[in-house]
């Protein structure tokens, strides 16, 4: 009986899949919504960038797609490098362009969408436990 399998409802699957899309998609862009819903001074352009930067490249170190935590690394570079452009745009009073704003948000919501999709893919459909202190 030691090696007994013990089956759990498929309604278990879909809540480690929701704790776990909490735990690595939203809950580290908490501290970002925060400033941004509560703040006394309105988020810049530059923090956001900086926001991007870190949340694309965590979120694509938690993947387990080789492809996918490459373009992460790719996209990490990007928006480091539009971030080194902002502040030179900023130091010569250039304003940002609003395209780059739309394709910066384009980006991460893309990557999100993917990366919950591989964690559907991983805990409702392969049944693979959230928490590694989980395993039955």
């Amino acid at each position: 009986m030691k090696n007994q399998i013990v089956l759990k409802p498929d309604s278990y699957y879909i809540q480690i899949w929701i704790v776990s899309c909490l735990a690595i998609i939203f809950v580290p862009a908490m501290p970002f919504a925060f400033e941004w819903l509560f703040g006394h001074q309105q988020v810049t352009y530059e923090e956001f960038l900086l926001f991007a930067c870190v949340y694309v490249l965590g979120i694509g170190i938690a993947s387990r797609w080789p492809v996918y935590f490459a373009l992460s690394i790719i996209a990490g570079f990007f928006f480091a490098g539009a971030y080194g452009s902002a502040i030179g745009d900023k130091l010569q009073k250039r304003e940002v362009s609003p395209n780059l704003q739309i394709a910066l948000i384009i980006a991460i919501v893309v990557l999100a969408l993917v990366h919950i999709s591989e964690r559907y893919l991983r805990h409702v459909i392969s049944k693979e436990p959230f928490f590694e202190w989980n395993r039955d």
